[in-house]
């Protein structure tokens, strides 16, 4: 995953330097807004997100970024879903800033 990821601070700021680069979900920072750009993983993986809503092309919001092994909290369509960690880790996601 080396070559993906973005410093999100730790306070959720988003600076002009972070907007547009391209990150997995797992590393965002609460209050971060981002934009699905792909979603590493086979067909169940892709079907199960795509069940919850979260199909490339989408926006999101991480509303709490899971610590240690919690699972990442995200609004998407207006509803809130809660990603594990590792299915997080293969989403590619674009910066566009904070809330």
């Amino acid at each position: 995953m080396s070559g993906r990821s973005v410093p999100v601070h730790e306070d959720g700021q988003v600076t002009a330097q972070d907007r547009g680069r391209v990150t997995v979900l797992q590393a965002l920072a609460s209050g971060t807004r981002a934009v699905v750009r792909e979603i590493h993983g086979g067909h169940g993986l892709r079907r199960r997100l795509g069940a919850v809503g979260l199909h490339p092309g989408d926006t999101l919001e991480v509303l709490q970024a899971g610590a240690g092994t919690s699972p990442v909290l995200i609004e998407i369509h207006g509803a809130r879903v809660a990603i594990g960690r590792g299915q997080a880790a293969r989403v590619d996601v674009e910066v566009i800033g904070p809330p």
